[in-house]
């Protein structure tokens, strides 16, 4: 089989030349981070709230949060967050 511009000559490796995709193991941190986020920009979208009082709103759901046990790290933590922030009368 010829050669392919490209692609490595016949009876190579196949293994990519420039960049290989290795698997990793996600960060706990980050993924915390991007859900904090995404609450933030759902709290902060127009005509919903500032970004002081969303601040004020995640800090608040972060201490009920550790009150009740939850860890912070997961999805259902912050679906949970979500219903209770909706639920809460704010000043």
């Amino acid at each position: 089989m010829p050669a392919v511009p490209g692609l490595y000559p016949p009876g190579e490796l196949t293994q990519p030349t420039s960049t290989q995709v290795i698997a990793r193991r996600a960060d706990p941190e980050i993924i915390y981070q991007a859900r904090r986020a995404a609450v933030f920009a759902k709290l902060t979208a127009p005509g919903v709230i500032d970004a002081l009082e969303a601040e004020h709103r995640i800090a608040a759901w972060e201490r009920e949060a550790e009150r009740q046990g939850l860890d912070r790290l997961t999805a259902a933590c912050w679906e949970a967050g979500d219903r209770w922030m909706a639920a809460q009368r704010w000043e």
